[in-house]
């Protein structure tokens, strides 16, 4: 006899950055379970500010999750998705994309292409990827 605990839930994929500006350092890593997901925030810290990467493989993520109000501003052609720029209402700049089931969205002080290159980086992993 088979027990039947449901469907299967899909791994859960996270998108880790492998270029950040050469003067920048991390400064901190959080990855928990939200809801039946798991969310992930990078904060990296750049001449200019502060990075945050930041993303959410639950269903009803959104992009205020993360940064709060914001404003669209266009879409931009990136190597993993097309990737939507835009501002928050302390004129933050941001990129996001959904990307598979997982939300990922970039945020910081640096240009947006920048942020691009930073978003054109990212590798897929998973959250058993950075258990320590």
């Amino acid at each position: 006899p088979f027990l039947d605990a449901g469907p299967l839930r899909a791994p859960d994929i996270l998108y880790l950055p492998t270029y950040f500006p050469s003067d920048s350092h991390p400064i901190e890593l959080r990855v928990g379970r939200k809801g039946p997901g798991i969310e992930l925030e990078m904060l990296v810290a750049v001449r200019e500010g502060q990075v945050v990467v930041w993303e959410s493989t639950g269903a009803s993520a959104t992009v205020e999750d993360a940064t709060g109000p914001y404003e669209e501003e266009g879409d931009i052609k990136g190597a993993l998705a097309t990737w939507h720029s835009a501002h928050t209402s302390h004129d933050v700049r941001l990129l996001h994309a959904r990307i598979g089931q997982t939300l990922v969205v970039i945020s910081g002080p640096l240009p947006i292409d920048e942020l691009l290159r930073i978003a054109d980086s990212m590798r897929q992993g998973s959250s058993r990827d950075l258990i320590i």
